[in-house]
């Protein structure tokens, strides 16, 4: 995760990783996420139904946070 932020985050202001398994993301579940850090969110985590999470979104600022 901190490898595929870094390089997203190297090119760009904000980063959204979405899990490869979760039927309950919706397309509105990444807009919202991606609105939020344009609006000044620091971060955004959805939660999956089986208590782990979907979706993360950093900007560029916070990588700090998954190396520590």
């Amino acid at each position: 995760m901190l490898n595929a932020f870094s390089d997203a985050l190297s090119q760009y202001r904000h980063a959204i990783l979405i899990g490869c398994d979760c039927p309950s993301l919706t397309v509105d579940d990444v807009h919202q996420a991606l609105t939020a850090l344009q609006d000044g969110q620091d971060a955004v985590i959805a939660p999956a139904e089986d208590g782990g999470y979907v979706l993360s979104a950093l900007i560029a600022s916070n990588l700090f946070c998954l190396k520590t």
